[in-house]
């Protein structure tokens, strides 16, 4: 109640939950999971999420989490730690429970040690007991590193889109608006530089412009016609293709894309 309705809970309740958490450890993981979900998607998840950290239960829910604190890096603003920047992060998301796992998990990601980093994020959800269909999502998401990408022109929107699905591409951008807001720029460049990238993306999808394969307007079959066998070639010709159309949509037609193909042109 207390991060779902802002419920305030008086200070010797407080002080006998911290007394006593070490019994937490008796409840089942998939209890945990219920109840850690329900915070994530409260309307105080930062408030929640704190609470378990101020009084121990943190330590014994996702103990990885809790190591965020006392991680100062350059671009936190007000002398925020990891663990400060990630509950900010959090809280600035939808309630949407793949994006804001998928935070938490993003930055305890960082801060582990290089040959942990692609099993850790696999390791907690499957201790807390979340479903493969979480588990899948978030690991796709954070898989992706949020600082490097680029939403300021629609050629990078393209190649993301073409890199992760199109179907993925407003849940990653909304990760990449949640680390914006964390960073210590003012607020007036974070505000311009979130702006410029939802214009963008909104007309990329309007666009509807070539992202995979099966957008190209040839394939296969065409290549057959013009003398290639199926296999590895083919298959690096199609590739190039693709990379034409990402930096010039309107090169997908069919004529010009077997006129570059017959004349070796990807260019």
């Amino acid at each position: 109640m207390a991060c779902e309705i802002d419920f305030k809970i008086d200070k010797a309740t407080l002080q006998a939950i911290k007394k006593n958490s070490i019994l937490i450890k008796k409840v089942s993981p998939e209890r945990i999971r219920v109840e850690f979900t329900k915070i994530l998607l409260s309307n105080y998840p930062r408030r929640g999420l704190k609470l378990l950290h101020r009084l121990g239960l943190l330590r014994f829910t996702m103990p990885e989490l809790q190591k965020c604190a006392g991680i100062y890096r350059e671009n936190f603003c007000g002398g925020e730690d990891l663990l400060e920047n990630t509950l900010d992060m959090v809280a600035s998301l939808p309630p949407d429970l793949n994006l804001r796992l998928s935070v938490l998990l993003y930055n305890i990601k960082s801060i582990s040690r290089q040959g942990e980093k692609k099993e850790i994020v696999v390791k907690i959800l499957r201790r807390i007991r979340f479903k493969n269909t979480v588990i899948k999502k978030v690991t796709f998401l954070t898989k992706e590193n949020w600082q490097v990408l680029n939403f300021s022109k629609k050629i990078n929107i393209r190649q993301l889109a073409s890199r992760i699905g199109i179907e993925n591409l407003e849940d990653v951008w909304e990760l990449k608006k949640a680390l914006i807001k964390g960073s210590c720029s003012s607020e007036k460049c974070k505000s311009a530089e979130i702006e410029r990238a939802k214009n963008n993306i909104k007309k990329t999808l309007q666009e509807r412009p070539p992202v995979s394969l099966k957008d190209l307007a040839v394939n296969g079959k065409d290549l057959i016609v013009l003398g290639y066998n199926e296999g590895k070639e083919m298959g690096q010709i199609l590739k190039e293709l693709l990379n034409l159309v990402l930096e010039k949509p309107a090169l997908n037609q069919k004529k010009i894309l077997l006129t570059c193909v017959k004349e070796k042109n990807f260019h």
